[in-house]
Formats: C-alpha cells, sequence, structure tokens
C-alpha cells in the first residue's frame, strides 16, 4: 500500500520565490533519482500576501520515505533554508494512508 505525505512549508516574508526555486529543484532531482517516490508535487496557496507551499506526496512504501528523508541532497536543501532564513515556521508534515474517495478518474 502506498504511502502518502503533505507537508505545508510556510515562507518567511519575501522569501516565497526562493523556497519555491529550491523545492521545485528538489522535484526533479527526486523525480530522477528516487524510484520509490510516486509523486513529489508543489502547490502554492491562492490568495495569501505571503502564501503557504504544500507539497503533495507519494511514495511506494515507508521505506521509500526513509530513502528520501536520508538523500544528501534532501539534506542540503534543509540547510539551505535553515542557513538562509528561508521558513516563518518548521515544516508541518502529515503522514498519511487513504482511507476514502479516490485519486482520478482518469
Amino acid at each position: 500500500m502506498t504511502v502518502a505525505i503533505v507537508a505545508v512549508i510556510s515562507p518567511a516574508a519575501g522569501k516565497v520565490d526562493r523556497v519555491q526555486e529550491l523545492l521545485s529543484a528538489h522535484a526533479e532531482y527526486v523525480k530522477q533519482n528516487e524510484s520509490g517516490t510516486l509523486k513529489y508535487h508543489l502547490h502554492k496557496q491562492i490568495g495569501s500576501k505571503t502564501p503557504d507551499l504544500v507539497m503533495i506526496e507519494e511514495y511506494t512504501d515507508k521505506s521509500a520515505i526513509g530513502v528520501h528523508g536520508a538523500a544528501p541532497k534532501f539534506k542540503e536543501m534543509g540547510r539551505t533554508l535553515k542557513k538562509e532564513g528561508l521558513l516563518a515556521k518548521p515544516m508541518d508534515v502529515k503522514i498519511l494512508e487513504a482511507v476514502g474517495g479516490f485519486a482520478s478518474k482518469l
């Protein structure tokens, strides 16, 4: 059974573009290098002066989440976010399992 993660990222004022740039670049790395990551999709909140960014992730299993979290590029991105003071508060990360509804009508 796949495992999903929703991560809410709250950029500091004036830092949304930089955070979006880092996360988008990291998403490309994940796409090319993490076979257990099925989805790593970045979204931006509508209608806010300093919008939250939301990463919607899906993994083949819990071990794939471990691979993702242990990746040197992931750790490097975390250090950059901290060093540059890019976040208003820590990320809010939820690990989820599907319990109803549908993922796609395709």
